[in-house]
């Protein structure tokens, strides 16, 4: 088993989950990156290549629930219903317990890769507080260049709670991300080759004959990261009721809003009926 502990994650300097441990263990994969489809808002995790929802994510030693879409377009996820981990606030975590063995005869099919067990924060005392800003350098999609700025503030606190020693830890994860544009220029239309041609390396944007081909601007269309809004609230509780009792709660509350944008089609698109079109 490897564990990772919070200084560790901070240290890679990466804004989420998912890539601080990209960065720390070898055998996890990370689906980030454009994938297309419902797969754009849902960022997930795999152990050892395999799909995402044969990989177990517990939080705190309970099983923890998958996304309501099914995951299209992403290498080693198609047809998953992962677990989504920008939904797991990271200012919460203490610290995770990775099981990169596969442990099914434990825990079922689910665990086919492994087991990512994630350790919430617990304790009456400290808190911390951080602010981050970030963006792309630059961007090759001229007209329509898209940087993805990126503001994430985290917050954590702890509380006591009863007189026996008891605590309850409160987490707040607010994100903000602008979409990137990685497209670039749509290869210029040579019309010496013709529009049959099979060895002409060209996107025509309109139908023959239509002098807006040559005039038009070639950044036309939109492949990236998507826009999104996450804000991630939680905590994590304990109560001692007697020496050999204790009772515990821990919950997180998540609402997420992502926007990406569809491939452009032009008008000479085998996919348009010219007629109708």
């Amino acid at each position: 088993i490897q564990v990772v502990s919070n200084l560790q994650l901070q240290e890679t300097g990466k804004l989420n989950l998912r890539d601080a441990l990209q960065e720390l263990v070898p055998s996890y994969y990370n689906s980030g990156g454009w994938v297309g489809q419902a797969g754009e808002a849902v960022k997930s995790a795999s152990l050892r290549g395999l799909n995402g929802d044969q990989t177990l994510v517990l939080v705190n030693g309970e099983r923890r629930h998958a996304t309501s879409l099914i995951f299209y377009g992403a290498p080693t996820n198609n047809g998953a219903s992962p677990v989504d981990l920008d939904l797991i606030p990271a200012s919460a975590i203490d610290h995770i317990e990775i099981l990169s063995d596969g442990a099914a005869a434990q825990y079922g099919s689910d665990a086919i890769a492994g087991v990512i067990n994630v350790i919430l924060k617990g304790g009456a005392d400290g808190s911390n507080a951080s602010f981050t800003y970030g963006r792309y350098a630059s961007s090759p999609s001229g007209d329509l260049a898209a940087y993805g700025d990126t503001e994430q503030a985290l917050f954590d606190i702890g509380v006591p709670l009863g007189d026996l020693g008891g605590f309850i830890h409160f987490s707040a994860d607010l994100a903000f991300h602008d979409n990137t544009n990685t497209l670039g220029p749509a290869t210029p239309y040579n019309p010496t080759y013709g529009v049959t041609s099979k060895i002409a390396n060209y996107t025509e944007l309109y139908l023959p004959g239509d002098p807006r081909e040559f005039t038009a601007s070639r950044y036309v269309g939109d492949q990236g990261l998507p826009l999104s809004q996450t804000y991630n609230f939680g905590y994590n509780a304990e109560l001692p009721l007697t020496d050999d009792i204790q009772a515990y709660s821990f919950a997180t509350l998540s609402h997420q809003f992502a926007l990406n944008f569809g491939i452009a089609r032009p008008a000479s698109s085998k996919q348009n009926i010219p007629s109708v079109y």
